[in-house]
């Protein structure tokens, strides 16, 4: 079985309603065959106020996969407690830190469901990666950390420059000015997504990325501070 609009639509108010007490908003749905991926939340935030932007919440599904209908249940759980922290402004400590983690065990235990941080693509039925494991789509955790800077460039996209982890201090301050870049920030994720730019460790260059690369990705990066001689993330 594959996810499709009214598989969605009509199981997103059902969970609403039995799991969530009808407090998520109504969200987009969009279709996309990525390989990496069943599943993705994401929002924008408004660049001056710092809060959701409420037509942007969107849960991007990929048909590439070809999951049973009850892990396609699960997957579509696992995205609406994202929704459902990000709604009530919920600070956990990671994307699926101790927050979603006591969340989805507390579902598991009351309706009868898997959801997990991740799934095993050996669970789906039409898809050629069985056996590689799946992060409502692949597992996070199999990837290395990656180190970048995250350049907003001024023809709206971005610039992302990975670097090597000995590297973080010498280039903290260097990166932005040497693009004469208005806005840009450090982070670490191990989202496969990241695995692709090569590190740099003294010559500075960045790969330009689109808007809509980055913005699935968001809830996937850290934020990293610089604080006196450590370098650590929110």
């Amino acid at each position: 079985m594959i996810f499709n609009g009214e598989f969605l639509t009509r199981n997103f108010e059902r969970f609403n309603r039995e799991i969530f007490r009808n407090e998520l908003p109504k969200v987009r749905f969009e279709c996309t065959r990525a390989r990496t991926y069943a599943a993705q939340y994401c929002y924008k935030k408004s660049p001056f106020l710092h809060k959701t932007i409420p037509e942007s919440r969107c849960i991007r599904y990929s048909i590439f996969h070809g999951f049973s209908e009850k892990v396609l249940e699960e997957i579509l759980i696992h995205e609406m407690l994202h929704l459902y922290i990000e709604v009530k402004k919920l600070k956990d400590t990671s994307p699926h830190g101790h927050i979603f983690k006591a969340l989805s065990a507390q579902i598991n235990e009351s309706y009868g469901y898997n959801v997990n941080v991740s799934l095993k693509a050996e669970t789906a039925t039409n898809s050629g990666d069985a056996g590689n494991n799946t992060e409502s789509g692949i597992n996070a955790q199999c990837c290395k950390r990656q180190f970048f800077c995250l350049l907003e460039l001024d023809d709206g996209n971005y610039g992302v420059c990975t670097v090597t982890q000995s590297a973080l201090f010498k280039l903290w301050d260097k990166l932005g000015p040497a693009f004469n870049c208005r806005h840009w920030k450090w982070y670490v994720s191990r989202h496969p997504f990241f695995q692709k730019f090569p590190k740099t460790r003294e010559k500075i260059r960045y790969y330009k990325v689109a808007e809509s690369d980055i913005t699935p990705l968001m809830s996937e990066m850290h934020e990293l501070i610089h604080q006196g001689d450590h370098i650590t993330w929110k």
